[in-house]
Parts: C-alpha cells; sequence; structure tokens
C-alpha cells in the first residue's frame, strides 16, 4: 500500500489515489490537445476540484478519503 505525502506529512491510510480517466480537454484551452486527449494541469486542477474532494498530494497523485459505510 502506498503512502501518501501531503505538505511533507503522511496522509492516514484512509486514502486512496482516484481514476481520472473521466477527465477531458478544455475546447477552448490552449494547452490541452483534443486530438490526443491531453489535458493540461490547470485544467486537468479544475475539472478534478469540481467533482471530487480529492487533493494532490506530495508525489503527483489525486487522492481521496474513503469511507467505509
Amino acid at each position: 500500500m502506498t503512502q501518501f505525502l501531503y505538505d511533507g506529512k503522511p496522509l492516514s491510510k484512509d486514502y486512496k489515489a482516484i481514476d481520472i480517466s473521466w477527465l477531458k480537454p478544455t475546447p477552448n484551452c490552449k494547452l490541452c490537445r483534443p486530438t490526443d486527449n491531453y489535458v493540461c494541469f490547470d485544467c486537468e486542477m479544475k475539472q478534478v476540484q469540481s467533482k471530487t474532494n480529492a487533493i494532490y498530494t506530495d508525489c503527483c497523485t489525486w487522492v481521496e478519503r474513503c469511507t467505509e459505510s
């Protein structure tokens, strides 16, 4: 199991990496490339933060706290 760091501090083990395969290039962005489905980091950040509660870790991974129901 991966230990994620945020601001240099370890996160609890209930954080899991999220799947970001749903991201789409923003049509009016000059950095995104729809031809090869590349999403620039600014657009990635906006999309992830608008749809999830994920945080971006020190090791460049989006993670979200998993809650058992």
